[in-house]
């Protein structure tokens, strides 16, 4: 699915979990998109316009390179911003594969 990356993050550190007590270390990268909103009428249901999406990304070297196919410098990441990228989903929902889309043919002769 085709979507506008609208907004990057990257986010580490540590907190203590409230129910174990136990301190917890995140280190990940957030995706923040916007998909259209395909809701068709169905009675009184229907939707209009863009739908926010946000992709959580465990900022490992295998997961990074799983999903964006190399690693990638903070530029590149700052660089995905207002952007269009194909985002693919496991049947699950979960994030499989981000990938800058094609660029449309160009027509001959023009």
């Amino acid at each position: 699915m085709i979507m506008k990356v609208i907004g990057v993050e990257k986010s580490s550190g540590q907190f203590t979990d409230q129910k174990s007590g136990k301190d917890v270390v995140y280190n990940n990268i957030k995706i923040h998109a916007v998909k259209p909103n395909t809701n068709t009428y169905n009675g009184e249901n229907f939707g209009a316009g863009k739908l926010p999406v946000t992709v959580k990304i465990q900022n490992i070297k295998e997961v990074i390179e799983a999903i964006f196919g190399t690693l990638l410098t903070k530029d590149d990441l700052l660089s995905m911003v207002d952007q269009d990228y194909d985002f693919y989903f496991t049947e699950k929902g979960a994030i499989d594969r981000i990938a800058s889309p094609a660029p449309p043919a160009i027509k001959k002769g023009a």
